[in-house]
């Protein structure tokens, strides 16, 4: 039931797109992108450097595809306002 009453929130743009997913019994969306569009979009909203990107073992990631990796954690900084 909560799959077919939230399928139509769904997104696809471009290489990003917000996703229901199956878990919790389809009670969650997820919102799904490439690493050189998280980069793009962190660099347009004022994050400084290079966001670095990790598996969910905690294991460093890099490169701009990472198939294997279905889901990945970002640390990224963002200057203090003065």
């Amino acid at each position: 039931m909560r799959e077919r009453r939230f399928a139509p929130l769904e997104q696809r743009e471009g290489e990003h797109a917000i996703l229901l997913h199956h878990a919790h019994d389809f009670g969650i969306m997820v919102y799904a992108t490439t690493p050189g569009q998280l980069r793009s979009q962190l660099s347009a909203s004022g994050f400084e450097s290079t966001p670095m990107l990790f598996s969910v073992d905690g294991e460093p990631l890099g490169g701009e595809t990472m198939p294997e990796e279905e889901y990945f954690h970002v640390v990224a900084y963002k200057p203090a306002l003065s």
